[in-house]
């Protein structure tokens, strides 16, 4: 399924989206500005964490296990094991996400109440999954000592989820259900029976598997709303959203298949810019993920620019999962004010383990 924001909906004119403010938490950074200023400097907060879980030996008769290599958020590892179930945990980190978006926002207390949540989260996981929703909510919501907003709507797809509710989120905006909008998403590798499943399956990176992804923790959120609404407020938008697209491959288990899938996402937003755009994406090491790029940059070429501006954040932060998407086009407003100022729009790229691909281009203001 492909859209963007120039279709009409039921007799609408058109809505442009702007986001009007961004925020995040991560291993690096307890909010943006720090994250992007370590993601500069290629400053890494990865470390062993045998306290969390230890690595299969690949020969476990002769040999010892080695200790989980992640990407933590240390700062608020006190909380860590008062937060003992990942709804808990995660509602915790999406807390301190939004707390940081909500010094920036300039909303009072009833314009919260014209506001919707879209979050992506994690896919099923032992002790995870959609029937968990409304605990993850509980315990958002009474962290951030604010009663439910009017409309939410949550995707369990992974990296993919929060791009992928983009229609969902200008829908509601251009209809007046509600007048802001936050996009996001949450996610932590960090609980012991996933990682088991990982490393089961030679995902995560370990002396017996030296190709796999540093699993990391965090949470970011965006504030999109109509063109020309953060003005009245004294704000000045970061950047406008220019399209956005959302696509699923079957097949994932074959790089082939999903290069076809990620090159039909990426190429319709690519037809929405006048000059190649700076490609901000989750390749995070993983062979699979890199040869389904490898196809994608061969079928699309010189479309993407020469020389190809491309970043991969995960390098640094570790795998974000769920909150791949809303922390990219986060990052990729600074990269196109500070790194990249010759350009003027940015390409974000998400891809879930279940085929979902999820895109969006934005526009710097």
């Amino acid at each position: 399924m492909c859209y963007a924001i120039a279709i009409k909906n039921g007799g609408l004119l058109e809505l442009q989206v702007v986001i009007s403010a961004a925020e995040m938490v991560t291993p690096i950074g307890m909010n943006l500005s720090q994250t992007f200023a370590s993601l500069r400097a290629d400053i890494t907060r990865m470390r062993e964490a045998g306290d969390i879980y230890w690595c299969r030996a690949d020969d476990p008769d002769f040999e010892d296990g080695a200790p989980l290599v992640a990407s933590t958020l240390s700062y608020l590892e006190p909380q860590r094991k008062q937060k003992n179930t990942p709804a808990q945990w995660l509602a915790h980190i999406a807390a301190q996400a939004f707390n940081n978006l909500r010094e920036k926002a300039q909303l009072s207390l009833p314009q919260y109440r014209e506001l919707g949540l879209f979050m992506g989260l994690p896919p099923q996981q032992p002790g995870w999954g959609p029937e968990q929703e409304e605990q993850f909510c509980y315990h958002f919501h009474n962290t951030i000592e604010m009663d439910l907003f009017p409309v939410a709507q949550f995707s369990f797809t992974g990296h993919a989820g929060a791009l992928s509710l983009f229609e969902s989120t200008r829908r509601a905006l251009a209809s007046g259900q509600i007048r802001y909008a936050l996009l996001g998403g949450v996610d932590s590798y960090l609980f012991p029976e996933w990682l088991e499943n990982l490393d089961q399956n030679y995902r995560i990176k370990s002396d017996r598997n030296l190709d796999g992804f540093i699993p990391g923790e965090g949470a970011a959120f965006l504030l999109l709303e109509p063109a020309g609404q953060p003005e009245k407020r004294g704000l000045s938008p970061l950047a406008a959203v220019t399209a956005a697209i959302q696509d699923r491959c079957p097949a994932t288990e074959v790089a082939h298949n999903t290069g076809v899938a990620l090159s039909k996402t990426l190429s319709h937003l690519l037809e929405a810019s006048p000059q190649p755009p700076i490609i901000v994406c989750d390749l995070n090491g993983e062979p699979a993920r890199m040869k389904e790029w490898g196809y994608t940059y061969s079928r699309l070429g010189e479309r993407l620019g020469v020389p190809l501006a491309l970043e991969h954040p995960v390098d640094v932060l570790g795998d974000m999962g769920a909150a791949s998407g809303a922390m990219f086009t986060a990052l990729a407003i600074l990269y196109l004010q500070k790194k990249y100022a010759q350009h003027a729009s940015a390409l974000i790229w998400t891809a879930s383990d279940t085929g979902e691909r999820a895109a969006m281009l934005i526009e710097k203001k």
